[in-house]
Parts: C-alpha cells; sequence; structure tokens
C-alpha cells in the first residue's frame, strides 16, 4: 500500500485553509439554488473538450520527451493520464512523481530525467496560463478587481518569470551550473555531491527539447491549443450556469480566461486529493473579479471539479490496470535508487556524453 509521510499533511492543512476561507462566505441555500437551475446539457460538450485537451497534452509530451526518447503517443497519453488520476487521489501532487517513476520504468530511462519533462510542461503550461491572463487583462478588463486578484497576477508572474530565468540558465551555461553545485556541495560528503551531478546533469538533459527551434514552436503551439481548448470549456461551464445573462459577451470572455487562469494556477499548490478546496477558492476569486456571487461560483467549481476529478480517474484508473501497476512500484524503485546510491539509470559517464552530445 501506498504510505503517507508527515510532509504529505500540508496538502490537507491547505486544503483545510482555503475550503474554511471559502465556506464561512457562501450561502448553501443560494448553492442549491444555482444547482437547481443548472442547465446540465452544458456538461456534455465541456467534458468531451476537456477530454480533447489531454489527448493535446500527451502529443506535447511527446515533443518534450523526443531528445531523451521517442515514446508513442499511446504511451504518452496512458501514462499522463495514470500521473494526473494520482494526483486526484494522493495528495500533495505526489501524481507528477507517480509519473515519473512510471515512465522511468516502462521506457528505462531516468526517473530524475522524467520529471525534468515533467517540470518543463509545468512551466510552459504556467507561463501560457500568464500570458493569457495579460491578454485577459488588455481586452477583457475586470469590472472589480481587488487586491487578492492584483496579488495573485504579480506574484504568479514573478514565479514563473524566475522559473523561465532558471531554465534558460540550465539550458545555455550547463557547465556553470555544474561547477556552482559542485562548489555549494563542497562541504558535503563526496557521495551526496556525487548524486547531486548525478541529479542536476539527469534534469538538464529533460530539458534539452528546448534547444531545437521546431521543438520549441510544436510545444508553444500545443500549449495554445490546449488552454484555448480548456478555456472553452470553462466558458460552457458558465453559461451553464447562466452567468452569461448577468455579463456582457466581453465580460463573459474575460471572465472565463480569468477562472481558466486562477484555477488552473491554484492547482499547483499542493492540496488534498483533487485539489479539493484550492480549486473552489481560486474560482470564488477568478469570478469575484466580475460580479460572480460567491455561491453561485462556488457551485461552479464544484460541478466543474467534480466533472474533470470523476472522468481522469476513470481513465487513469483504466490504463493503471491496463498496464498491471500498483503503487508499491514506486515504492520499490525509490527504494531501489536509494541501494544504488543514486535515482538515475545513466552511468556518471554517460550523462555528460549525452549533454555534450546535445
Amino acid at each position: 500500500m501506498f504510505k503517507f509521510k508527515p510532509s504529505h499533511l500540508l496538502g490537507f492543512a491547505l486544503t483545510a485553509f482555503f475550503l474554511g476561507l471559502i465556506l464561512t462566505r457562501i450561502q448553501f441555500d443560494k448553492v442549491g439554488e444555482a444547482f437547481a437551475n443548472a442547465n446540465y446539457l452544458y456538461l456534455i460538450p465541456a467534458t468531451a473538450i476537456t477530454m480533447v485537451a489531454y489527448l493535446v497534452r500527451a502529443l506535447r509530451w511527446q515533443v518534450i520527451l523526443k531528445p531523451t526518447k521517442s515514446i508513442s503517443f499511446g504511451r504518452s497519453y496512458s501514462i499522463m493520464m495514470i500521473g494526473f488520476m494520482a494526483n486526484n487521489l494522493l495528495p500533495a501532487r505526489i501524481g507528477e512523481f507517480v509519473r515519473a517513476y512510471t515512465l522511468g520504468a516502462k521506457e528505462n530511462i531516468s526517473k530524475t530525467l522524467s520529471l525534468a519533462t515533467i517540470i518543463l510542461e509545468r512551466v510552459c503550461d504556467g507561463l501560457t496560463l500568464i500570458g493569457l491572463m495579460g491578454l485577459g487583462l488588455i481586452f477583457f478588463p475586470s469590472p472589480k478587481q481587488s487586491d487578492q486578484v492584483s496579488f495573485v497576477e504579480i506574484f504568479s508572474t514573478t514565479l514563473f518569470a524566475g522559473a523561465t530565468l532558471f531554465l534558460i540558465f540550465l539550458l545555455f551555461q550547463e557547465r556553470l551550473a555544474i561547477k556552482l553545485v559542485s562548489f555549494f556541495m563542497k562541504p558535503l560528503p563526496r557521495r551526496l555531491e556525487h548524486v547531486a551531478h548525478q541529479l542536476l546533469m539527469s534534469f538538464v538533459l529533460g530539458l534539452h527539447a528546448l534547444k531545437h527551434r521546431r521543438s520549441i514552436l510544436l510545444i508553444f503551439l500545443n500549449s495554445l491549443i490546449v488552454w484555448g481548448l480548456e478555456g472553452t470549456s470553462y466558458y460552457l461551464m458558465l453559461q451553464a450556469f447562466g452567468i452569461q445573462d448577468k455579463l456582457t459577451p466581453v465580460q463573459l470572455i474575460g471572465a472565463a480566461v480569468f477562472l481558466l487562469v486562477f484555477v488552473n494556477l491554484g492547482i499547483m499548490i499542493p492540496s488534498a486529493p483533487g485539489y479539493i478546496g484550492v480549486y473552489q477558492a481560486a474560482a470564488v476569486l477568478a469570478l469575484g473579479a466580475y460580479g460572480v456571487n460567491e455561491s453561485t461560483s462556488f457551485s461552479l467549481a464544484l460541478l466543474t471539479n467534480t466533472m474533470q476529478y470523476v472522468t481522469v480517474t476513470i481513465i487513469g484508473l483504466f490504463f493503471f490496470s491496463r498496464l498491471k501497476l500498483n503503487f508499491n512500484i514506486i515504492k520499490d524503485a525509490k527504494q531501489k535508487d536509494k541501494t544504488n546510491g543514486n535515482i538515475s539509470e545513466e552511468t556518471p559517464e554517460a550523462i555528460p556524453v549525452a549533454i555534450a552530445k546535445s
């Protein structure tokens, strides 16, 4: 069985905090009213569009992985959905590690390298969302911009700008990055310094998709398609709750963009399984900027989160079963890595050669 650690309690603590923040502000009678008046037919196209977005995500991950290893679309999609399923069932975004270890086990590549490609994917998501937020502020300005909304905008932009600069440094100053790691690790035992080298070099290899112009273009286009589809799904869910009757067409698009950005930035925070709490809090904050009352926003977020949770979990469990996996595989893989003294399958000589060839 998968064992929870004390560190995983952080996710539950954050969920409790955000749920407490939201539940004290909503009116449950209005929540029931919102659900009673919702048009559930919109769920059909919204769900279908969301599932298509996951197919495009799998294509993007193929592109990111290509410099490391060429894998089939089916393998990319199945392992990706297993990771998202694990995020729904396990706390603190452990699904990202489940995905990395599953890819490593099935394709015989470094788990650290696998995780690097997933981190790159998340950075691409973050940057695309920040870009969409900027466009939304220009073309669909919110009528009720709050201090909280401004804080999220500034904080997220700063965070992902910093992440981008760090990735650029790793990509174009690899030798310097390795030297810096060596310098800071000198006070530690030689074995730990060796492990740090292995981790860093495996991680850098996972970012090499960004060294090819065609790959950058494909990643950029796929990211736009993914979030365009996701935004359309949220737009339909706004209509399901009749929010188009309260906003102008321009404001409705802006509300969909804000909802998309804030929810998906919010769920990057480690939380309880299924992003409960952070998802709803982010949705209430985003739609509050467009004057949507908190009870309706909470209802919409609850239904949308449930729709995504059920579909992704079912698909992920299907592939999890089909590949004959269990969470003990991850525990065993970690134990094996510790026994070997590193978490990379490459030899110390192989990784620098691979980096040099890139």
